[in-house]
């Protein structure tokens, strides 16, 4: 999974590559704008709003 918003992309964002790091982390929430979204890669991608708590 990829993070992107108009400024950066982050590959992976979170998960087993990233040491278990969460989408609502405060370090991902201070670097990444509100409408940031996630992009599920595999057979098929899926572009959803980036997850936050």
């Amino acid at each position: 999974m990829l993070s992107i918003d108009h400024q950066r992309v982050i590959l992976p964002i979170f998960g087993t590559f990233t040491g278990g790091l969460r989408s609502y982390n405060d370090a991902l929430n201070l670097i990444m704008r509100r409408q940031a979204c996630a992009v599920l890669t595999g057979k098929v991608s899926h572009v959803l709003p980036m997850p936050r708590e």
